[in-house]
């Protein structure tokens, strides 16, 4: 089964940080941080991998006997608290959000709720201005602080307050938008230290961070924090069209164009690949967003908004995560998608709010037409 091989390839790879010294003959070298090294001999652990399944070792079972690096830890940020907050402060869109939230603690159960962290403006602020990089003690990194109490685009502010978070807590961070699936926590290599999903085919291209994972002080998010910091530098120059300066980077997803830039830096690679082994005991897992129209037996058509996209794991062709739950910019709730978390999980409060939108009148509301078929694996 190739599939399987392939996956128990990169597990072996990941699971030994020691660069599969231990897989004899093989002789593999770690390639340096930022260098061009040997790759480890891809046949051997291809015949180490063939010999495990054939004892049982399913790649599922290789994933369980490390324990993972990045902590389980769930984090979570938006301008106010949507765990904490009352109905009557919350719009319908916020308590979209919210139920969407609530579905992605289930997906992760084993959890518990003192490792859910949920961080609003204030928390992040507050993130910012006590940041210490060890690396940097002569770098003055409160003006992040100051730069992200200016920053008037809120989906920049959770650009910066996601990266302060890993940076400080490390852990699994979810955009309150997308929608993980049950696939998810399987498809999560335990050896990997960062973990995110590449934009393919989209306008702007780089990173599409609504889900990144890293260990704590993860030199790629320290990386990225400058690079921040050198964007509002500019930004913030007197006579600096800042208009033009979004547009510049990733046509306005600021925060995946830099922590693409801050990736390719630091790994010193162009190409990403499924499964990525860097110097310094470091693993980089990579899924894929995509048009559904591209996910393996979709049969349905497509509504022609942000609704459209699902996120694959290429290793075994599996969606792990929809894209989003709902398009802010058209208005419009993802239906069928809003449709297969409810039967999978209960949820018939967000099942049955087909008027859910941000405020605007009812009769505005557009609901994405059904292609059941695709999405009949996450049925249980």
């Amino acid at each position: 089964m190739p599939i399987q091989l392939a996956r128990a390839c990169f597990v072996l790879a990941l699971l030994n940080r020691s660069c599969l010294s231990t897989l004899r003959p093989v002789k593999a070298e770690c390639p340096r941080e930022g260098s061009e090294g040997p790759n480890p001999d891809l046949s051997s652990l291809l015949i180490t991998s063939r010999k495990a399944i054939q004892d049982g070792a399913h790649p599922r079972a290789l994933r369980s006997r490390s324990s993972a690096f990045i902590p389980r830890k769930l984090l979570f940020n938006y301008k106010i608290n949507l765990f904490n907050a009352a109905d009557y402060d919350l719009d319908e869109h916020e308590k979209l959000l919210r139920e969407n939230l609530r579905h992605t603690v289930k997906v992760f159960s084993d959890i518990p709720p003192a490792d859910v962290h949920f961080w609003d403006d204030a928390a992040c602020l507050k993130g910012l201005q006590e940041l210490d990089i060890e690396e940097d003690g002569s770098k003055d990194w409160s003006s992040l602080a100051v730069d992200f109490a200016h920053e008037e685009v809120g989906m920049v502010k959770s650009d910066l307050c996601r990266l302060v978070m890993l940076y400080n807590i490390g852990g699994l961070y979810f955009d309150t938008d997308i929608v993980p699936l049950p696939q998810l926590p399987m498809s999560l290599l335990p050896g990997a230290t960062f973990v995110t999903v590449e934009a393919v085919n989209v306008s702007g291209g780089g990173f599409f961070q609504a889900f990144l994972a890293t260990t704590p002080k993860h030199p790629v998010i320290r990386k990225a924090l400058k690079e921040f910091q050198s964007w509002y530098r500019v930004f913030f120059t007197p006579g600096q069209d800042q208009e033009q300066l979004r547009h510049s980077v990733a046509h306005g997803n600021i925060g995946c164009g830099l922590l693409a830039r801050a990736f390719k830096e630091w790994s010193g690679k162009d190409e990403i690949t499924p499964v990525m082994l860097h110097g310094q005991g470091h693993a980089s897992q990579f899924f894929v967003e995509t048009v559904d129209s591209n996910v393996p037996g979709f049969q349905g058509n497509l509504s022609g908004t942000g609704c459209d996209w699902s996120v694959v794991d290429e290793l075994s062709k599996t969606v792990v995560l929809f894209s989003r739950i709902y398009d802010r910019i058209k208005g419009v709730l993802c239906q069928q998608k809003a449709d297969v978390i409810a039967l999978k999980f209960g949820n018939h409060s967000m099942k049955s709010q087909n008027e859910v939108v941000a405020p605007m009148n009812n009769s505005d509301v557009q609901i994405t037409p059904h292609a059941p078929e695709i999405f009949e694996d996450f049925k249980g």
